[in-house]
């Protein structure tokens, strides 16, 4: 579990995300729909840093706690990152099912914020097509590559490499 040490007593990562939003509230004005915001960022940053230590189960969590906190109007992009990232950690675990509906979702938030060409998207959609050829889904697997591919191409992104790599099996 995430610790943190405030004045000389450890706290978990929810009661540090609580504190640190509280006082964050008390030094500006924000509103409360910017707290929870604040709160879901926080709560995605902890959740990468499980995932990236191997503790899947509690990123798990953590990103659902972030998801949670993302049901703001206008940050669908942000959730759809979170969301994004929760299919990584499931992906990570074996749960290849749970990670490509996440996949899809996340695809699904990206394209409601206006960004289906944007290098996140292309990005969810290289993972969705790593995943779905991992289940030997190959013909949609390929055609998401492409897909990816070509957003990335469109920006000058460097990921266009790595997805003609994932093309090529």
């Amino acid at each position: 579990m995430f610790l943190a040490l405030l004045s000389g007593k450890l706290w978990s990562h929810k009661a540090t995300i609580t504190l640190a939003t509280t006082l964050l509230l008390s030094s500006c004005s924000l509103t409360p729909a910017s707290a929870d915001v604040l709160k879901a960022t926080q709560y995605f940053t902890v959740a990468n840093k499980y995932m990236n230590q191997g503790d899947y189960k509690t990123a798990a969590k953590t990103f659902e706690q972030s998801i949670a906190e993302y049901n703001v109007p206008g940050f669908e992009k942000f959730k759809s990152l979170a969301v994004n990232g929760l299919g990584i950690t499931h992906w990570r675990m074996g749960l290849y099912p749970q990670a490509e509906k996440l996949f899809r979702q996340s695809l699904e938030l990206t394209r409601m914020s206006g960004g289906a060409n944007t290098t996140e998207y292309g990005a969810t959609l290289n993972n969705l097509a790593l995943m779905l050829q991992l289940q030997s889904q190959y013909i949609e697997a390929e055609t998401l590559f492409k897909q990816a591919q070509s957003i990335y191409k469109s920006k000058g992104d460097a990921n266009e490499a790595y997805c003609l790599s994932n093309l090529a099996g």
